[in-house]
């Protein structure tokens, strides 16, 4: 074939086009011919998994990857940790669940997907070799990348304690949702959640607030099934794996400060106080004082100021976290510890 470009410089084609087309010879499938062709090209990969001796959980995961000729390296590297996060989520903890139909009855939010701060150390080795004379020599780097990861962890875990795990995602590991779904499907992806952070119990007397959590207790009780625990400041905490969102907890309370959300929702006002911004602040040291930052701050127009305090409203809202990072009194919480510590 003539080579157009045979002695000529970039700027000598500059405003030409160039159409090319490369048709790869692959063999129908089930062709009754000795060593079939079925790809242009085959990838080959191979990844370990490292447990912290101690937790069991994963330390760093390492990953090689024969990608033919790398054109873009760095981009590789990113495919590769990007695969092996989201096998992760299915090897670990990730459910799905469906409902007769077929149709999804989990939020994105609340399927167990890995966050940032869990991923392990993620190792890629991209080997670059010359491959076939077609697409620069690249090979490829899509689907394979998700392939070895859930093997290779269940190899490390039977390792580690010489049990073989046979089913997605693995059991008996540190990652385990302890929740029985079939329980959960009653009240889906919903949680009771206590509105009050117990700031208040670090200021003594009459000046401390009488809207928060005053530890009786009586959520406690009713609770069949383990969701509900007072923290170390004597405030109701929930569970939101164990809680079957079914509201007796919020029918008990005498505070009234008990409701239900969805889990998906993990951006939440954890204060009830209704006084005033000064007085608010002699009451509790995280008090809400209804400043109106976080209103202001949301896009979605998810949070309102009523009675003096921050309410989100949840079908609104985005979960972006940024009410949460701009709040003054860190009232705002971030349930799972991203944009906010929780207590």
């Amino acid at each position: 074939m003539e080579d157009r470009t045979a002695g000529k410089q970039l700027k000598d084609m500059k405003g030409k086009v160039y159409y090319g087309e490369y048709l790869a010879k692959t063999d129908p499938l089930g062709a009754n011919v000795p060593n079939p062709v079925s790809h242009v090209a085959y990838g080959y990969a191979t990844q370990m998994c490292v447990l912290d001796k101690k937790s069991g959980k994963l330390e760093c995961i390492v990953a090689a990857h024969d990608v033919g000729k790398a054109v873009n390296p760095l981009s590789c590297e990113g495919q590769i940790e990007g695969g092996v996060v989201m096998s992760m989520g299915y090897a670990l903890r990730e459910q799905y669940p469906i409902d007769e139909n077929c149709k999804p009855i989990q939020k994105y939010g609340s399927l167990g997907l890995f966050r940032s701060h869990e991923v392990p150390k993620i190792k890629a080795i991209v080997v670059d070799k010359p491959g076939l004379k077609v697409a620069c020599g690249a090979i490829g780097i899509g689907e394979i990348t998700s392939i070895p990861t859930a093997p290779a962890i269940a190899d490390a875990y039977f390792r580690y304690d010489g049990i073989r795990r046979y089913n997605l995602p693995l059991t008996d590991t540190p990652y385990e949702r302890k929740v029985d779904m079939a329980a959960k499907k009653r009240f889906p992806y919903r949680s009771a959640l206590v509105a009050c952070n117990g700031g208040c119990r670090a200021v003594q007397g009459e000046e401390g607030c009488t809207d928060g959590c005053i530890g009786c207790g009586a959520c406690v009780s009713v609770c069949k099934f383990g969701a509900i625990s007072l923290n170390e400041y004597g405030v109701a905490e929930v569970d939101e794996d164990k809680c079957l969102a079914c509201g007796k907890c919020m029918k008990v309370c005498p505070q009234e400060i008990i409701h239900i959300h969805e889990c998906a929702n993990y951006i939440v006002v954890k204060c009830s106080n209704k006084s005033k911004g000064a007085e608010a602040k002699k009451q509790c040291e995280v008090s809400c004082i209804g400043c109106g930052i976080c209103e202001k701050t949301c896009t979605a127009g998810a949070v309102r100021i009523m009675d003096n305090h921050a309410v989100i409203r949840e079908n609104m809202c985005l979960s972006c976290g940024m009410c949460s990072v701009k709040c003054p009194r860190h009232a705002i919480y971030d349930l799972r510890g991203i944009f906010t510590k929780t207590k």
